[in-house]
């Protein structure tokens, strides 16, 4: 044996020792000790320890000579979680308690820190809007379409029909859309409401699949907005996948709805986008995009969903201002939920409004299709 080596210590004799042993053991019995007996709990089982106070002093016996360190493989293994032994006494008349744990002095600076750093947390990673403003480089007019209210994953849509259109639209130039609301069906395990959730598609699948959605469309996506189906994710898992599709599209999130100020060519319009709004009526419409107009514009352009029966109108306002109002359709051709709210004509339709940029001046239809020829021949010479 050189010199520099350490002869091996015997360990049968630690065998039982007990705490008050162990405390008496020098610094290489006890490293060969944890080096034959890798974790605090199976040390303690050799020398003989009865009870998980003994095993947190003989954790603190390695910390305090620094021996944790020496073994980084062991660090975890000695560690022990603070709540299961106590530290300190309290007398309480003529009740004396000598191992109880009782709240740190400084524990209301701790939550309030920890509550101030959930908040900065949430403030960095939170990019939610309520006015966003894009401009289009153009010299010819362009469309704008609002698809929202996809509900993948739900037994009443047809995906390839969904990835038949984004796909279409997407391939169109001059077209750009917005993302309004209920991409998918639940987005989160469960079923709150028969109506509204029939998940015919995994929820893994689900999130997949919008992604893609989104994928597709991205480099023509000017705006965000979240619906009911993306806020049950946000209430049962605490996840808020709209503003994660938002960061997918690279662009603004609206929240539930919002202002997006376009400026197309040289012409500003003002366009409100709203999955749900109060007001709608099976009788007028689009009267929750008009009171949205009245109450968070004036727009242009107000866009709103939810109802899955599509409809549009355009009429002269104050001061003879045309104004534009729409309602999007639904991807839900088998539709439970519309038809439970008398709404039978719900339909695959997103309409599509054109704006000019030398002008203020649109047009809109219900029919895409039409529209998209429209816009194809109003940019001809592009």
């Amino acid at each position: 044996m050189s010199e520099t080596e350490t002869p091996p210590v015997d360990l049968e004799q630690y065998r039982g020792i007990r705490l008050d042993g162990a405390r008496k053991l020098g610094d290489a019995e006890l490293l060969a000790l944890i080096d034959e007996f890798p974790s605090i709990r199976k040390v303690s089982a050799y020398l003989g320890f009865t009870n998980s106070q003994q095993r947190g002093e003989l954790a603190d016996i390695y910390r305090v000579r620094g021996l944790a360190e020496i073994r980084p493989c062991a660090v975890p293994l000695i560690a022990e979680h603070p709540m299961r032994t106590g530290n300190g006494t309290l007398t309480k008349g003529n009740v004396t308690f000598t191992n109880i744990r009782r709240e740190a002095d400084d524990a209301a600076e701790k939550v309030w820190a920890a509550a101030q750093a959930s908040y900065d947390a949430e403030a960095a990673v939170n990019f939610e809007q309520d006015v966003a403003s894009a401009e289009i480089a153009t010299e010819f007019p362009i469309g704008l379409v609002p698809p929202c209210d996809e509900h993948l994953g739900d037994l009443g849509v047809n995906p390839a029909a969904v990835a038949g259109f984004v796909k279409g639209i997407a391939s169109v130039d001059g077209l750009y859309t917005v993302q309004n609301g209920d991409i998918l069906e639940g987005g989160v395990p469960g079923c709150p409401d028969s109506l509204r959730m029939r998940q015919g598609a995994k929820v893994e699948w689900q999130r997949r699949m919008a992604e893609r959605l989104i994928e597709w469309m991205a480099d023509r996506l000017l705006a965000v907005t979240g619906g009911q189906h993306e806020f049950f994710g946000q209430r049962a898992a605490d996840l808020h996948f709209a503003r994660e599709l938002a960061r997918i599209g690279n662009c603004p999130f609206l929240g539930p709805g919002g202002t997006l100020n376009l400026l197309v060519g040289e012409t500003p319009y003002s366009i409100g986008i709203w999955h749900k709004y109060l007001g709608s009526s099976i009788y007028a419409a689009t009267a929750g995009a008009k009171r949205m107009c009245r109450e968070q514009g004036p727009f242009d352009v107000s866009i709103v969903a939810d109802k899955h029966a599509p409809a549009i109108s355009q009429e002269m306002r104050q001061g003879n201002v045309l104004r534009t109002y729409i309602r999007g359709g639904t991807a839900k051709l088998n539709d439970e939920y519309g038809k439970s709210l008398g709404f039978l004509n719900s339909g695959f339709i997103f309409p599509l409004v054109i704006l000019w940029p030398f002008e203020r001046r649109m047009w809109a239809t219900a029919d895409v299709a039409r529209g998209i020829e429209y816009l194809e021949f109003l940019r001809k010479d592009v």
